[in-house]
């Protein structure tokens, strides 16, 4: 025979599983509607988990706050810049803000997934290439936005690239394993 109040704990327990189990579908929704909101938080995550930073709440004017200094993150997946081309890149948006206003940071990280056709240009590391650039050097690298902000972006193959803006970009190119060091070791601007 089935006891009262076993049942009433396996119904209530099945309620919350229900709930939990919608919760979860609608979060899952949500990611697959926005996957440039996702993107985001997985480059501030990573970075975050770097450099031991802490997180800034939503629309701050940076991501992430450190000891010694604060950072702004951008991560890209690897783009197809022409639909059908071999070329991939990277594109980081709005660097500096909505039309390239409201961003207060001293650091800017630029994360990139590596493209692995190319695994001798990038320094060894994980699964990423990264980009720290000090803020008063952001503005020499982006590309005019025509109505959101600009850009900073790049070809995944460096050997072909040919704008000056993407070569000054490679200046800034590091290790994963150099990034704490360096924004332990950096004086901010």
């Amino acid at each position: 025979m089935c006891d009262p109040q076993r049942l009433k704990q396996l119904e209530d327990e099945n309620h919350q599983l229900k709930q939990t189990n919608k919760d979860l579908k609608d979060k899952l929704e949500f990611m697959k509607m926005h996957p440039v909101l996702v993107a985001g938080l997985k480059g501030e995550t990573l970075v975050c988990d770097l450099v031991g930073g802490e997180l800034t709440s939503f629309a701050a004017s940076y991501d992430i706050k450190t000891d010694k200094c604060k950072i702004e993150v951008k991560y890209s997946n690897l783009g197809v810049p022409v639909k059908g081309s071999v070329t991939r890149r990277w594109s980081w948006g709005k660097p500096l803000g909505w039309k390239d206003k409201g961003k207060d940071y001293d650091f800017l990280i630029l994360v990139g997934e590596k493209d692995d056709r190319f695994p001798e240009q990038y320094p060894e590391s994980n699964k990423f290439v990264w980009f720290l650039i000090p803020r008063l050097d952001v503005e020499k690298l982006m590309f005019k936005g025509g109505t959101i902000g600009g850009i900073i972006q790049i070809t995944t193959n460096f050997n072909s690239i040919s704008n000056q803006k993407s070569k000054m970009l490679l200046k800034y190119l590091k290790k994963e394993e150099d990034i704490l060091a360096l924004i332990e070791n950096a004086q901010p601007e």
